[in-house]
């Protein structure tokens, strides 16, 4: 006998002894626990009935609650698993998709539905390189344009939520523009689709063309 059980008998806590038949909590059973504390059935160690089922939910927890505190970590070991385990990892996760094509579909709604933005922009990345353009830009020098532009359309001075920004080029991929963050200015959609082709672009700040107007409209 190990000695956590010798010591867990002198302190009369196995059930053989004196415990009775208990109700689990989870399927509402009885059965016939191995220690008076024991609330489900089973086994947590060899991880059978309801005490299995308790345990793993349990450790799931405990893992995410790591996980979202040691985010780098995690990172560090996922990381770290996929390149000693790439071959598995692919194995893995086409066996999975192939059992699961409804969770699969849920999982890519949820995904664009959460990334609209981002997919939105990687997109004109990749259309801007189907042109033969040169140059890109990243989505935190986009969200840094538009705040230079004070989230203002420079054509038809509508800000933000009123209208909704859209990248456009100062001088078109089509003439041999460039598709880098200096020849590219937000624009609402109905301007943007009125300038076409075009080559045009604010000359001025965008907040003294806005005093500019509001004096001559007022």
């Amino acid at each position: 006998m190990s000695p956590q059980f010798i010591k867990a008998r002198r302190r009369g806590r196995i059930a053989q002894d004196y415990c009775a038949e208990k109700v689990c909590l989870l399927c509402e059973k009885n059965f016939t626990p191995k220690v008076s504390f024991q609330k489900y059935c089973g086994d947590r160690k060899l991880k059978t009935g309801c005490a299995g089922i308790h345990y793993k939910a349990y450790k799931a927890k405990m893992r995410k609650s790591w996980r979202s505190r040691h985010p780098d970590l995690h990172r560090a070991h996922c990381r770290t698993y996929y390149e000693n385990n790439k071959e598995k990892k692919f194995e893995y996760d086409r066996k999975w998709k192939k059992d699961n094509p409804e969770k699969v579909k849920l999982y890519s709604r949820n995904s664009i539905s959460r990334n609209r933005v981002r997919i939105y922009h990687t997109n004109r990345q990749y259309a801007a390189r189907r042109r033969g353009s040169q140059g890109t830009y990243t989505l935190v020098e986009w969200e840094q344009l538009k705040q230079t532009y004070d989230f203002t359309c420079p054509q038809c001075f509508r800000s933000e939520p009123e209208i909704t920004l859209t990248r456009d080029h100062k001088i078109p991929l089509i003439l041999g523009g460039t598709n880098q963050i200096d020849n590219i200015q937000p624009l609402c959609f109905s301007c943007n689709c009125s300038k076409g082709k075009k080559i045009w672009f604010a000359s001025y700040p965008i907040n003294y063309m806005k005093n500019v107007t509001a004096v001559y409209t007022g």
